[in-house]
């Protein structure tokens, strides 16, 4: 039986505990259940600006992964957490 839930983000909010903690807010995709995790700034400026649709001054991690998969022909059709 597969019993994985589909998670969209649904945004992210600075911590109120550390000065570099963020908090990535992700929903299910019935709008049940919302899961927070804690991440650092850098993964928080990275998620922000995919979602905004910029582009850094150079290429960060997820930009690197993306190439190498394009330049192979990799398609990545979902990820498991």
């Amino acid at each position: 039986m597969d019993n994985r839930i589909r998670l969209n983000v649904l945004g992210i909010s600075a911590g109120k505990t550390q000065s570099d903690a963020y908090v990535l807010v992700l929903e299910d995709e019935y709008r049940t259940m919302r899961i927070p995790v804690v991440i650092r700034m850098l993964e928080a400026e990275a998620i922000a600006l995919e979602i905004e649709g910029l582009k850094s001054a150079r290429p960060l991690t997820h930009d690197l992964m993306t190439n190498f998969a394009n330049a192979f022909n990799i398609r990545v059709s979902e990820i498991d957490i």
